[in-house]
């Protein structure tokens, strides 16, 4: 039974004020998390010059301006366009496609989706956009993009721009120019002071600003503060979590007509009214030691879900073994088992996933999955959708963490050399 000091230790804890007071402001600005899709689609909005934004094609016009002044100051020698040649045209007849199936020689079915095009016939320009927000992209899937779009427009000024909040960061294919964020909040933030648009375009110019200034901006500092006051309340409030675990598992109308169950009046308001923060909280408080001791070891190279009876991990550079990244199939990945009970003892496995793999990849990684296999582990069929790569059971949270670090060295160690089939 949970004691009213514990009730009030927690409740006073500075680890948990700030983490609601964290979620609170998190909430007022961002009342849904903006995917990468989402994010692509207020952009391809805003790039429209006919939609009800108010500001015509000035978003393209300061792209391409800020794709000029980077291409200089980075000396990438891209053929550009000039500021004299930009101000002189109009793009009123701008086509804005979202997600845009781009198809190159080696792709298949419907192609692979880009996050946006732009394309202007009168001036036979298209520029084509790959934001990168909540995935990896690698160099090959840059290469796909570029050599299909060349293609498909022989005849069109081609400019390539990859978006990231990073500005340190470089695509992998050198044809793509980085850019930023900070020019499309600078753009934003003028037209809000100009007086010219409409409430409802200044609210939701308003909204997009915060979340790339607050969110975008700050996503990975944001994350890792949370994790560190997660571990904090993790190991300095187990009975009260314990709590929000028997919680976790009633339906409200059981919890309150239950007569034989003590209710902690302020713990079931405070579950309650974030039941998906706490539910975080718990299924990353079951692994914080096997989680925290991975991204000791990884940093922001690492993907990490957590669930009630396990946590799923692989590196970001991963991804470029995927047939569509966006998916969210992962082809390679370690897992740590410890079953919902959660009791102390993890397993450990690892595992090529071929149901989304890139067919390009699928010989080269089938073969260096049979030479990652432990040698202990029966050969799988030829063709098997899943192959299990390496196991250890009934490991304690330390030797667990150890393994799960280990496995994704030893896996990254190989999986760097594979190169797609020609």
């Amino acid at each position: 039974m949970t004691t009213k000091a514990e009730i009030d230790f927690f409740l006073s804890d500075p680890s948990y004020l700030a983490l609601i007071g964290r979620e609170r402001e998190h909430r007022l600005l961002f009342i849904t998390d903006l995917s990468e899709t989402r994010v692509s689609a207020f952009l391809g909005w805003l790039f429209r010059p006919q939609e009800g934004h108010g500001i015509g094609d000035q978003a393209f016009r300061e792209l391409l301006l800020n794709v000029w002044r980077t291409n200089r100051r980075e000396e990438l020698g891209h053929n550009v366009l000039a500021p004299r040649d930009i101000l002189g045209k109009t793009f009123s007849d701008l086509l804005v496609h979202t997600e845009y199936r781009v198809h190159s020689d080696k792709s298949m079915g419907r192609g692979r989706p880009i996050d946006l095009l732009l394309v202007s016939r009168q001036n036979k320009l298209v520029v084509a956009i790959e934001n990168k927000y909540g995935s990896a992209v690698h160099s090959d899937q840059l290469a796909a993009y570029r050599k299909g779009i060349t293609k498909s427009f022989p005849s069109y000024n081609q400019i390539f721009v990859y978006l990231d909040s990073n500005e340190g960061t470089k695509p992998g294919d050198d044809h793509w120019i980085p850019l930023g964020y900070q020019w499309l909040i600078d753009l934003i933030s003028t037209h809000q002071k100009s007086g010219l648009l409409s409430n409802r375009s200044l609210d939701a110019l308003n909204q997009f600003k915060d979340y790339l200034t607050e969110d975008l901006a700050l996503s990975g500092q944001r994350e890792e503060e949370k994790d560190t006051l997660i571990e904090k309340i993790a190991k300095s409030h187990i009975a009260v979590l314990n709590v929000f675990r028997d919680y976790r598992k009633e339906r409200l109308s059981a919890l309150l007509e239950n007569p034989t169950l003590t209710i902690n009046e302020p713990l079931l308001i405070e579950y309650h009214q974030r039941r998906a923060l706490w539910n975080d909280v718990l299924d990353q408080a079951r692994h914080v030691s096997v989680v925290q001791t991975a991204k000791r070891a990884f940093g922001d190279r690492l993907e990490v879900v957590t669930g009630p009876a396990e946590v799923r991990l692989r590196l970001k550079s991963w991804a470029k073994f995927e047939a569509d990244p966006e998916s969210n199939i992962w082809v390679l990945l370690v897992v740590a088992w410890s079953g919902r009970e959660g009791r102390g003892k993890y397993n450990v496995w690892s595992f090529a996933n071929f149901r989304g793999v890139d067919p390009d990849y699928e010989e080269v990684l089938r073969t260096a999955a049979i030479q990652l296999r432990g040698s202990h582990l029966k050969k799988p069929p030829t063709a098997a959708q899943w192959i299990r790569l390496e196991m250890a059971e009934g490991l304690v949270n330390d030797s667990a963490g150890s393994q799960v670090v280990n496995e994704l060295n030893r896996l990254d160690k190989m999986l760097t050399t594979l190169k797609a089939d020609a």
